[in-house]
């Protein structure tokens, strides 16, 4: 019992969230829906030079109004009879740009060899979903959107430039230039990102 406790308080210390450095996000143009640098959770293993890149997956948003929806926003602005005082907390109750939650680390993301048995030591990571185009937008400028409050805010769509700041990170400070083997893999809109 000690022994399965002592392999569960190492998995969660190796198990831990990160946002992109904001140079390499600036460098890259990388800006989540909100504006922030993108996120992503990694169990590193310093002895594998293999590497599982898992993109997170969710729903596309279609519009303007279903993006601004995604952040806690809305799009066009609010009537007056409209508008929620105070405006509405940020970051929204489901969390920052849309993710709604912590990496789903099972299956082949997995650290278990009875799970997992060809990747379990692999280094891993989980690349979280807050563009809402399967990490594939490239818009230069920002749309104008508002808070519930009817305070304007800045919403991107800059996901392909997020997955390059991701990976120029992981590259650079994490030890993927030293790959020599790298999967890439999804789920949902994640899966969809593959193919690109």
């Amino acid at each position: 019992m000690l022994l399965l406790l002592f392999l569960l308080l190492n998995l969660l210390a190796a198990v831990h969230g990160a946002s992109v450095p904001q140079s390499i996000a600036d460098l890259h143009g990388a800006k989540c829906l909100d504006g922030t640098s993108p996120t992503y959770d990694i169990v590193r293993n310093c002895n594998s030079d293999k590497w599982v890149l898992f993109f997170e997956g969710g729903s596309w948003c279609g519009d303007a109004a279903s993006c601004a929806r995604r952040v806690g926003w809305v799009y066009p602005k609010p009537a007056d009879e409209d508008l929620i005082f105070p405006d509405t907390e940020f970051p929204p109750r489901w969390g920052k740009a849309g993710h709604f939650g912590t990496a789903d680390l099972g299956g082949l993301m997995s650290q278990d060899p009875s799970i997992n048995p060809d990747f379990y030591d692999w280094n891993k990571v989980f690349l979280h979903y807050c563009d809402g185009g399967s990490f594939s937008a490239g818009r230069d400028d920002p749309i104008n959107v508002f808070t519930k409050g009817g305070a304007p805010v800045q919403m991107w769509l800059r996901g392909r430039q997020n997955f390059n700041a991701l990976v120029a990170h992981l590259q650079t400070s994490l030890g993927l230039d030293d790959a020599t083997e790298v999967i890439l893999s999804g789920g949902s809109s994640g899966g969809l990102a593959v193919f690109y």
